[in-house]
């Protein structure tokens, strides 16, 4: 039935998602995160975490595929990291422009990261998830596609934040791109 055609349209999807973008296109970054959670919703939903999303309509132009690619890692990260946590999880995305700036923000409540993990998150071969058999090629190739390929930053840091009174800790990575 349904759940056959969703995870054939699935596999599709990320097929066409690790093709290398051969030219810039124009894209919503609300349609990019909405292609990202369409990966991701069931190991989101099953695991009970919620998504805050505040995203203004912006229009990008760019490499759509791997900006996907890097949201979608960013967003895995968080989840992975809210799996063993007890009591509320939760994902902010905030996409924002400023100045002649995009800002994306994405950061969760799973405490945040170990200044000594913090500082090696990026680096080509760290990972923190051998026993899930991780390659850790996810945050380096993220920055490096971020940095090299879309002329951006990237970056993490630990943040304290109130949302709905209650005080929270976690990691936020932070995509600066500007615009053409």
């Amino acid at each position: 039935g349904n759940s056959a055609n969703h995870l054939s349209e699935t596999i599709e999807d990320f097929r066409d998602f690790f093709k290398p973008d051969k030219e810039k296109t124009d894209f919503t970054l609300a349609g990019s995160i909405n292609k990202t959670f369409k990966l991701l919703a069931s190991q989101i939903k099953n695991r009970e975490i919620e998504i805050i999303e505040n995203i203004d309509d912006i229009r990008l132009r760019g490499y759509e595929r791997e900006l996907l690619q890097v949201l979608l890692n960013i967003l895995n990260n968080a989840k992975d990291a809210l799996l063993d946590k007890e009591g509320e999880k939760l994902i902010f995305i905030c996409i924002y422009k400023e100045d002649d700036k995009l800002n994306i923000e994405i950061k969760d409540n799973a405490g945040g990261i170990e200044d000594k993990i913090k500082e090696k998150i990026f680096d080509s071969y760290f990972t923190t998830k051998e026993e899930k058999g991780g390659t850790g090629i996810g945050l380096y190739m993220s920055k490096q596609i971020i940095e090299d390929s879309i002329g951006g930053k990237l970056f993490v840091s630990n943040v304290e934040y109130t949302y709905n009174k209650v005080e929270y800790k976690g990691a936020e990575f932070t995509i600066l791109i500007p615009f053409e």
